[in-house]
């Protein structure tokens, strides 16, 4: 079961690096005081990572280590992974526990070669969640069929989309997953976000237990979503 949700984190950066490059390339991370714990760059411009209340960000964490392969998506540049409270306080058990309710940050290679206006963003949102997705989910079906036999995953299926504020398209999807028999259903929420004239995005993931799962998922991606803007303005 502790598969599926780095699992999805493949998916999700698959649909959006379809014309990316393969090449692994991580964040410069710089540590600073004063306004900003850390400071990423991307396309020129320095990008503030929020502190964000009730989540941490580890993603040079040991305790990852083991799973690194599946957290950080060759085709992008990744920023960031922020886990739950709850999940840091498992200490040694968090590598080999269940993740769960946890955020990625990351970016396309090709991105770095455009600026994105707010405006222009419903349209960057409307190929993603249209023709970009269908292209590319039999390739991707097939790669997970190759490589996890005990892995069945259903093409998502997208609840809605909504815009916390202008810079913002959020859209959540509803997963079925099935490994080793055993059924599993998880909302991943994508946004797609304008932070100093490029594109970044932003992958929640939790399981679903019904439609209050859906409107908790919406207000932690919202919340998280909206300090990253306001740390970047």
């Amino acid at each position: 079961m502790k598969a599926l949700f780095p699992i999805l984190f493949l998916w999700s950066t698959a649909i959006v690096a379809c014309n990316g490059s393969d090449s692994t390339v991580n964040a410069d991370r710089q540590e600073i005081g004063g306004h900003c714990d850390t400071l990423v760059q991307y396309a020129g411009e320095s990008i503030c990572l929020p502190i964000v209340s009730g989540w941490k960000e580890g993603i040079d964490n040991p305790r990852l280590e083991n799973r690194r392969g599946a957290l950080v998506d060759s085709s992008n540049i990744t920023f960031a992974v922020y886990l739950s409270e709850k999940s840091w306080a498992l200490g040694r058990e968090l590598q080999n526990a269940v993740l769960n309710d946890y955020f990625k940050v990351y970016a396309t290679k090709a991105g770095e070669k455009f600026k994105v206006k707010a405006e222009q963003l419903a349209l960057f949102n409307k190929e993603f969640n249209g023709s970009a997705m269908r292209a590319q989910w039999s390739d991707i079906e097939s790669y997970f069929k190759g490589k996890y036999t005990d892995v069945n995953l259903g093409q998502p299926v997208l609840m809605e989309s909504h815009q916390p504020k202008m810079g913002i398209e959020s859209n959540v999807y509803l997963i079925r997953g099935e490994i080793e028999g055993k059924e599993m259903f998880t909302l991943m929420t994508v946004s797609l976000c304008v932070v100093k004239e490029r594109l970044l995005l932003v992958a929640h993931y939790i399981e679903y237990h019904g439609s209050a799962s859906v409107s908790s998922a919406k207000s932690k991606s919202d919340y998280f979503t909206l300090r990253l803007l306001a740390e970047n303005e």
